[in-house]
């Protein structure tokens, strides 16, 4: 008779927790596994670094001129300048999706110095 997974969830379910503990252990044992290696470890999960972004313009600061920024926008997204005014209308927009990290620091430094906020997503 072959044991089935329902089999051995109900066998578990009957143990105490401290049997079970034992019993992971014996299993680890007796294949050389640990099974804290299978999973990736929080630690692990945050040193993955970001490699694309999401460039988005949030605000026009005070001081911003709209014409300059509308010009800027159609410039780095090749429309004309109607186009790039229905964007500023809806703020905050996505300028770009997917840039790598060096592109979407040079569009942010861009805008800063026309004093519209953009974050990099």
């Amino acid at each position: 008779m072959k044991i089935t997974h329902e089999d051995i969830i109900k066998a578990l379910e009957e143990m105490k927790l401290a049997e079970i503990n034992e019993l992971v252990q014996k299993i680890q044992s007796h294949f050389n596994i640990s099974l804290s290696s299978l999973a990736p470890s929080s630690s692990e999960e945050q040193t993955k670094e970001q490699t694309e972004f999401d460039v988005i313009l949030v605000e026009l600061q005070e001081g911003s001129s709209k014409v300059a920024v509308i010009k800027a926008v159609a410039k780095l997204l090749g429309t004309g300048l109607m186009a790039a005014k229905k964007l500023l209308d809806k703020l905050p927009t996505t300028l770009k999706q997917k840039v790598n990290s060096e592109e979407g620091k040079e569009i942010q430094e861009q805008f800063s110095a026309l004093k519209a906020k953009v974050d990099l997503k």
